[in-house]
């Protein structure tokens, strides 16, 4: 890694330092970005699952007002709650198509669509049960209760003929008649709207008593006026009979319709919507925990991205500072030994491809030149000193001549010299 950083330039090495500073910000920003997209995503999903909660929860409560609303319109099939029922109902389905619009799961979208389907079953059992409870109060308000005053008119009729007779027998068994009428049309009421049995089993003896008295008073009483009182009055109970048969005819279908396939459809539509809530608040668990978990995540990875983000940068800016103080300083200590006369010195940063290399090899040219002036210089001393020396030597050597010859005249009475 050195011998690479060596070998480019100290702006190519600050570029290279900022470049690797950059791409780590760039990871460390990229994982975060992933991470918070990943936790953004949670809460999204765990947004979702809210409001699946929340639809469910309002088709729950608005089925379990509907379905309240329905078993007492089954009792009192009133006009005013009809209208408030059709209005829940509608209020009903657009509460449940939204859910099933908002669900993505596909196992959710098929409860839910188990819940709608049930749901327009519901309904069409109620369409059918609001008929049946029409026709009920349509019999009870058009045959039943006329033909129960119009026997009471001719029982009294026939009491105030009966009166007229003295007839202490007659007048207690028409007196009878009367109040088995009377406690006929309570029985009917409690078999039909409040669908008690022990009604229906005293209907039986009622219309059994009333039958039984009218007849012995059609034996006993023979006068064409009583008699045609009796008589209408018998033909009018038959018909109250059939009317109220058929009244508890519809009766019984409205049991079986309202206690065991609405109920049925209802407990079903309950039993799907708690496992839809179920489910929706298990996941919120789940995502609780995943969102956590990268929350967690993304704070360890930010704490572990910037420790190595800074070990990193640390290391990248020592590894370049280094590599251009180092040789500078070594640089400069061997220009200084250079100036001081060492020639012999070997500079750093010689081979080096950076302006390092530049620098020490621009020193390296100095001092070659300055090796050669040195060297020239020198030379050039050295024959200085010849060309003195042989100067000296030939001035001697004319000095000794010159004295020789001085000394001849006087040397002719003086022995020759001897060799040295």
């Amino acid at each position: 890694m050195f011998s690479f950083l060596n070998n480019i330039n100290i702006f190519t090495k600050i570029a290279l330092g900022f470049l690797s500073v950059l791409t780590l910000l760039m990871l460390s920003s990229f994982f975060s970005y992933r991470s918070l997209n990943s936790i953004d995503d949670g809460f999204a999903t765990y947004r979702h699952r809210v409001g699946i909660d929340r639809l469910i929860s309002e088709v729950d409560r608005h089925f379990i007002l509907f379905q309240h609303l329905v078993d007492e319109f089954a009792l009192t099939g009133g006009d005013a709650q009809a209208v408030v029922i059709q209005q829940q109902r509608e209020s009903q389905a657009a509460i449940i198509d939204a859910a099933l619009t908002y669900a993505r799961n596909p196992d959710r979208r098929a409860t839910i669509e188990e819940i709608k389907q049930n749901f327009v079953r519901y309904s069409a059992s109620l369409t059918e049960m609001m008929g049946l409870r029409r026709a009920q109060s349509d019999t009870v308000q058009n045959r039943l209760d006329p033909y129960s005053a119009r026997i009471r008119a001719e029982l009294e009729k026939a009491l105030e003929l009966i009166l007229i007779i003295d007839s202490p027998a007659g007048v207690f068994l028409t007196r009878q008649a009367l109040e088995q009428t009377t406690l006929l049309r309570a029985h009917y009421s409690k078999a039909i709207g409040q669908r008690n049995d022990k009604a229906a089993e005293n209907l039986e003896t009622a219309q059994s008593i009333l039958i039984s008295n009218v007849q012995r008073l059609m034996e006993d009483f023979q006068d064409p006026t009583t008699l045609n009182s009796l008589r209408e009055a018998s033909q009018l109970i038959m018909q109250y009979n059939n009317a109220g048969v058929e009244a508890l005819n519809i009766e019984r279908k409205l049991d079986r319709l309202v206690n065991v396939e609405m109920r049925g459809l209802a407990d079903k539509i309950a039993t799907d919507t708690a496992a839809v809530a179920a489910s929706a608040r298990t996941e919120q668990r789940e995502i609780e925990e995943e969102t956590s978990g990268l929350i967690d995540f993304e704070f360890n990875l930010s704490i572990g991205l910037a420790v190595t983000g800074f070990a990193l940068g640390s290391l990248l800016a020592w590894v370049i500072g280094r590599g251009i103080s180092r040789p500078l300083s070594l640089l400069s200590k061997a220009m200084g030994r250079l100036a001081g006369g060492e020639f012999d010195v070997t500079l750093p940063g010689l081979g080096r491809r950076d302006e390092v290399g530049d620098i020490a090899g621009a020193v390296e040219r100095f001092k070659v030149r300055a090796m050669e002036k040195a060297r020239a210089e020198a030379d050039l001393k050295q024959e200085s000193a010849h060309a003195l020396a042989s100067e000296r030597k030939a001035a001697m050597m004319k000095l000794a001549d010159a004295f020789e010859k001085l000394s001849v005249p006087s040397s002719m009475s003086l022995p020759p010299p001897q060799p040295s």
